[in-house]
């Protein structure tokens, strides 16, 4: 796997808060890093980075283990 670092940092966000919450602090700032390392790993444009409507494939890793096997390749 490519992005091991990647694909471990959202299994354990999926494990501690499940999904994306907006109206939580500690949430959007776990997510925040996700989108980071994202974008280090060339998976997300730094240009999107303030744009949710964008994130799709990263809120699909979070949520189904097969998209976050092909997220992190």
């Amino acid at each position: 796997m490519k992005h091991k670092e990647l694909y471990d940092a959202i299994t354990d966000f999926r494990i501690k808060y499940g999904s994306r919450k907006f109206n939580d602090d500690e949430n959007m700032t776990a997510y925040r890093n996700l989108v980071d390392m994202s974008i280090k790993c060339g998976i997300i444009p730094e240009c999107n980075r303030k744009e949710y409507s964008t994130h799709g494939r990263l809120m699909a890793a979070i949520t189904y283990e097969g998209n976050r096997i092909a997220f992190c390749q």
